[in-house]
Parts: structure tokens; C-alpha cells; sequence
């Protein structure tokens, strides 16, 4: 009795934490499958870089969503506030910047902010119409599982023949779960699903507690839609599983447009400089089991001084344009990028005060390779090439993406 009372406690306490638990895994998982060039443009908490580390100038930059900063403020009640109450925050960010030169001298410190115009990857949870069909499954599984579970522990003579039977049972599920192999099961566990097959008193008992938990607008389960969602799991697959990936990894391919204003102050020349970076970013391709291809288009306007004139100026305004794919070359078990390759083609216009002997505009072909070498930690290395002056320039970053 004691073990009958657990196995019905455990089973219905897991389906009243469905909803919240549901909301907080799709949408972490979402930001899991984001690319590294994604969280670049914007961070899902922090995210801390290092730029041109062999060069002569080195840039030191840290973006902190609106919702990271946040979290440090409320620190442990931040870990209990529901996502989307944090829609806002999380789509927006605070950046920082410092610029140092060759002998580490700092020589511009700058702050800044980067807003979401369209970010389709993190909406709310009621237009994902995709959400009610994951929580259907996951409360009618556990409807089923509960119905075998009191069936087997229900049964005294199966439990006479194996006394450590009711022992095994949730460790079974367990693994299963882990695995997304539901192969693994007892044969008591398969067995008790396979009577549950076909038109029975039972079936009818579970169709009603099932049928109970469904909204006002949900169309009532059949017998024949019971049937081929138990036929599923005896085959071995993770139904809710397969769904709740294909969704997570259709929305982390989903547009984003941001904006990004910033406002430096050179050291040196003792004046304010301005820039604003606007980037767009959506993946393509209909196959979702491939490892993502994705578009990108970037302008950034800075409104600079010139530094060969040595007095407070701004007439240095360079225009950039660029255009490029990106590919995800790796990813571990769980979809998570772990190697990319981008490229794209920049051009970059002076709308201001242009050096005798240059020319306005300049054409690159460029690449950028990074691996990622520790959890949020990354490796980027850019190729810069012109083809009319068969330059070649190289950039090597650290870049590091704090939480997801």
C-alpha cells in the first residue's frame, strides 16, 4: 500500500508541474540552439570578447541583457521568475566597450545599447500554438504511465513472482527518459502497455482522465489516437521528444533584427564619438535534422574624428556594409553549435573626409572561423582579403558566452 500511495503521489505531482516546467524547457532549449554568431549579435545573458589580440589596438567589449543584470539585482528570486515575464529583458542588452593601444594604454572607453526590432526566436508563449500540442503529450504520457504503474502494482501475482519488481519500475522510466529509448523498458512495463491496446474497460477509464485535463478548446482523444500514441512508445520512440526538438529548433532558426547606438569617449583627443549597428540574421533551409545554414546582414555608421588632425574634429564617418552566410560545421548530442564558418562581403564608403592618394570605398572578401573550446568560450579568426590591392588582414578574438 505504502509503495501503490508513492507511485501515484510521484506520478500526479509530475503532471501538475507540466506547464511551468514545459515553458522554462522550450525556451531555455531555444537559446541552447542559438549560434555563436546569433549570441554575438545578441546575448541570452552575458557575453565578454576580446578583439585583434595580435594587433596593435586591442578591444576589450561585455554585453549584459537587460535580464542578466537583472538576475545579479534579485540574484536567487531571478532563478524563480517565469521567462516570459522576462520577454523584455532578455531582448535587449547593456554593452560596454574599452579600446587600448599597443602598450595597453586605455585610449576609448564607450557604453551603449543593443534593442530588439524583430526577434522571432523568443516569443510569447501563447501565439507558440506548437506549446498545447507538447503539453498534451507530456500529460497524456504521464497519464499513461500512471495507469501502468497502478496497474502493475496492482497485480499480486506478477509482483509475487519478482519482489523487486515495484523497486524497478521507476528506475526503468527513468532510463528510458534519459535515453529516449523506450526499447529499455521492463517487459512488465512493455507488457502492460501492449493490454492497454484495444478498446477495454481500462482504455475507457484512462480516456476520461486524460480527456479531463484537455482546455474547452482541444478536441477529445479517440481510442484509435490513444492507441497509436501507446503504439509509438512500444515501438521505442520519445514522442514528446521528437516534437519538443523540432519545435526548439525551428524557433532558434527564426529572424532576429537588432539596433545597436553606442557612444565612445576618445581619451586622447578629449571628444565623444558615435556609432549605431543595425544586424539582421535568420536561418534557412526546410530540413531541420541539418546542421543550419545562416544569413546575415550587417550596416554600422560611426561618426569619428580624424586623427591626423590633431585637434577635436569629426570628420571621419565611415559607412559599412556587409552580407554573408554562416554554416554550422559541429554540433554535440543536444544541437548545440560547437564550429562555424561565415562568410561575407563588406564594403566600407568614407562619408567624410577622405586622405589625398585613397579611395572612398573598399571592397573585402572576408571569412570567420570559430571553434568553441570550453562550454561558452570561442575561438574566432577572421580573414580579411582585398582583391583589388591583394591585401590580406587576420583578426584573432576570444569571445565568451555566459548562460543561455
Amino acid at each position: 500500500y505504502i509503495t501503490l500511495t508513492l507511485l501515484c503521489f510521484l506520478t500526479v505531482n509530475s503532471i501538475a508541474q507540466v506547464d511551468t516546467e514545459l515553458k522554462n524547457e522550450v525556451f531555455e532549449k531555444i537559446n541552447k540552439k542559438k549560434t555563436a554568431n546569433t549570441k554575438d549579435i545578441l546575448t541570452s545573458l552575458y557575453r565578454a570578447g576580446i578583439d585583434n589580440l595580435l594587433g596593435d589596438e586591442h578591444k576589450f567589449s561585455f554585453s549584459s541583457s537587460f535580464y542578466g543584470i537583472d538576475s545579479l539585482l534579485r540574484k536567487a528570486e531571478a532563478s524563480k521568475s517565469f521567462y516570459l515575464t522576462e520577454r523584455f529583458l532578455r531582448s535587449n542588452s547593456f554593452d560596454i566597450s574599452i579600446k587600448g593601444d599597443s602598450v595597453n594604454n586605455i585610449t576609448e572607453l564607450g557604453g551603449g545599447f543593443t534593442f530588439t526590432l524583430i526577434n522571432k526566436k523568443d516569443v510569447e508563449y501563447k501565439k507558440i500554438k506548437e506549446l498545447s500540442r507538447l503539453k498534451f503529450l507530456a500529460n497524456l504520457f504521464a497519464e499513461v504511465r500512471r495507469d501502468v504503474n497502478l496497474s502493475i502494482a496492482g497485480n499480486a501475482a506478477l509482483i509475487a513472482a519478482n519482489p523487486t519488481l515495484l523497486a524497478q519500475i521507476p528506475q526503468s522510466w527513468k532510463d528510458a527518459d534519459k535515453e529516449h529509448d523506450y526499447t529499455k523498458l521492463l517487459p512488465a512495463i512493455k507488457g502492460d502497455l501492449t493490454d492497454l491496446l484495444g478498446n477495454t474497460p481500462r482504455k475507457a477509464l484512462l480516456l476520461a482522465r486524460v480527456n479531463a485535463r484537455l482546455s474547452a478548446n482541444d478536441a477529445a482523444v479517440t481510442v484509435t489516437e490513444l492507441d497509436s500514441f501507446i503504439s509509438g512508445y512500444l515501438s521505442g520512440k520519445d514522442l514528446f521528444h521528437e516534437e519538443f526538438v523540432e519545435i526548439t529548433e525551428r524557433y532558434a532558426r527564426k529572424p532576429l533584427l537588432t539596433l545597436a547606438p553606442a557612444i565612445l569617449y576618445d581619451r586622447v583627443n578629449k571628444q565623444a564619438l558615435y556609432s549605431a549597428v543595425s544586424s539582421f540574421t535568420v536561418s534557412f533551409g526546410k530540413d531541420l535534422k541539418k546542421k543550419p545554414w545562416e544569413m546575415e546582414a550587417k550596416a554600422t555608421f560611426k561618426v569619428e574624428n580624424d586623427t591626423s588632425i590633431k585637434k577635436s574634429n569629426y570628420e571621419n564617418k565611415p559607412f559599412t556594409i556587409s552580407v554573408g552566410v554562416n554554416k554550422v560545421l559541429l554540433q554535440n548530442d543536444e544541437k548545440e553549435s560547437k564550429m562555424e564558418f561565415k562568410f561575407f562581403t563588406q564594403y566600407d564608403y568614407q562619408f567624410g573626409k577622405v586622405a589625398i592618394g585613397e579611395k572612398a570605398g573598399l571592397f573585402t572578401l572576408n571569412s570567420t572561423f570559430r571553434v568553441n573550446v570550453y562550454k561558452g568560450l570561442w575561438l574566432p579568426v577572421t580573414l580579411k582579403y582585398d582583391p583589388e590591392n591583394h591585401n590580406f588582414l587576420g583578426v584573432f578574438s576570444i569571445t565568451a558566452n555566459l548562460g543561455h
